[in-house]
């Protein structure tokens, strides 16, 4: 693209100077009665006058190139600059991601099983203690009154398992929600569109009911703000919102389950 802008720089300029010397000769060549004078002294002054208008046009070319090369120049570091602004992003951006799924993969929950008349305790992590959490939390978070209890309701409802969730896993929503700010910050609007749709194809399910669950109940409101605006939750399964409070929904902006 600027080797076309160049071009065309040289190409206007070129064209500038031929026609500033062919106006040169046509008023000259007027001014003597458009005879071809026989006088040394009338070809004298016609060379100083093209040679004084040739220094104009010469000087006048130069200042435009001064100035078309500022402008190029000017148009070449913001280009730069958009392309380190965005480069930094991105590296900043996967940080962020590479931190979140580390501290994803380190979560831990003890889980006890029967086998015989013994009974054993194992430890689940990462993906396996996700599905653990959320698993246990939606027959926890099922409502008897779904359409009638409140957020406050069920935070009192849920009482110490309430705690158990804050403390195993707010520095991962903490993460995400930041994660979620900083692409909401992007400036170039086709990028921004893109990140957002790259972070919504990689929340898996257990991530997804994380955040319906416990940011209503967790978070600050512009954790709720910057989830909806997103849109992380939008054409979540209908299935898995029976029996769930409408009042967690509808912090979440989506509309209720239709009954049967």
């Amino acid at each position: 693209m600027n080797d076309s802008i160049r071009r065309q720089g040289f190409i206007l300029t070129g064209c500038f100077l031929i026609l500033i010397a062919i106006g040169t000769v046509i008023a000259y060549f007027f001014s003597v009665n458009g005879d071809i004078s026989n006088q040394p002294a009338d070809w004298g002054a016609f060379g100083s006058l093209v040679g004084g208008a040739a220094g104009s046009a010469i000087a006048a070319s130069a200042l435009l190139a001064l100035v078309y090369g500022l402008i190029v120049q000017h148009r070449e570091l913001d280009a730069l600059k958009k392309q380190f602004y965005n480069q930094s992003f991105r590296d900043r951006l996967n940080k962020m991601k590479d931190q979140y799924y580390k501290s994803l993969s380190s979560v831990y929950v003890s889980v006890s099983s029967e086998s015989g008349d013994s009974r054993i305790k194992q430890t689940h992590i990462g993906n396996q203690a996700m599905s653990d959490i959320v698993n246990g939390a939606f027959r926890q978070f099922k409502s008897e009154n779904p359409e009638t209890e409140s957020l406050a309701e069920l935070s009192a409802r849920i009482g110490r398992v309430k705690n158990y969730h804050q403390e195993l896993l707010s520095h991962v929503w903490g993460q995400l929600i930041h994660i979620s700010n900083y692409i909401d910050r992007f400036s170039v609007e086709s990028e921004r569109s893109e990140e957002i749709s790259t972070l919504k194809n990689q929340l898996s399910m257990n991530e997804k009911v994380m955040i319906l669950l416990f940011i209503p109940l967790f978070g600050l409101q512009e954790d709720l703000e910057i989830i909806k605006k997103l849109g992380l939750l939008e054409n979540f399964p209908e299935r898995l919102l029976v029996q769930m409070p409408h009042s967690l929904l509808e912090a979440h902006g989506i509309p209720p389950p239709q009954k049967p």
